[in-house]
């Protein structure tokens, strides 16, 4: 345990006061909204900074949020569109924010993981909207749709999920510091 602590801490004390964290921000703040995603325990993620933007009065929207819509999106166009027959009314003033472990790399069973993160991606950049992305695996093959991303090495979940919610609750305390 001590091993995935540390590699959390030294992957995150790198990023913290990046170049990568400030322009985060300028596109956060600067956007009109914020549509944000993720599939499993990077669903929570989504709906965890979801909260905090809005605490901060940025227009969020989390597109896991709604079990209803998620199933009947599910069930009417497959699983693959879900974020996307969400994002019909962005435009070029939105982001969309991703959050994956592995970057839509990987398969089990035969399927491609997280497809619909990767279709979400590819859909905002051919409509003009920021795409920024926090992934685990050097942010896999989604990372060619992103304007900005943040990334760790890591594969494993139990060090990119805590590296991105540290992640997003510092771009946050940086928000805030530059509202007061």
């Amino acid at each position: 345990m001590v091993g995935r602590a540390y590699e959390l801490i030294s992957e995150l004390y790198a990023i913290i006061n990046s170049d990568k964290i400030a322009r985060m921000i300028l596109d956060i703040v600067s956007a009109r909204r914020i549509y944000l995603c993720g599939n499993g325990g990077s669903a929570s993620n989504a709906q965890h900074f979801e909260s905090d933007l809005q605490s901060l009065n940025i227009d969020a929207i989390c597109l896991n949020n709604n079990a209803a819509r998620i199933t009947a999106l599910t069930n009417d166009y497959g699983w693959e569109d879900i974020y996307i027959k969400q994002l019909q009314h962005m435009t070029d003033k939105d982001i969309l924010m991703i959050f994956t472990v592995h970057g839509s790399t990987g398969q089990m069973h035969g399927d491609k993981w997280s497809q619909n993160l990767a279709k979400a991606a590819q859909f905002a950049r051919e409509h003009g909207a920021r795409v920024l992305l926090f992934s685990g695996c050097n942010g896999g093959t989604i990372i060619k749709f992103a304007d900005s991303a943040l990334t760790c090495i890591s594969g494993d979940v139990d060090v990119v999920e805590p590296f991105h919610a540290a992640a997003c609750h510092e771009i946050c305390a940086q928000i805030k510091d530059t509202i007061n």
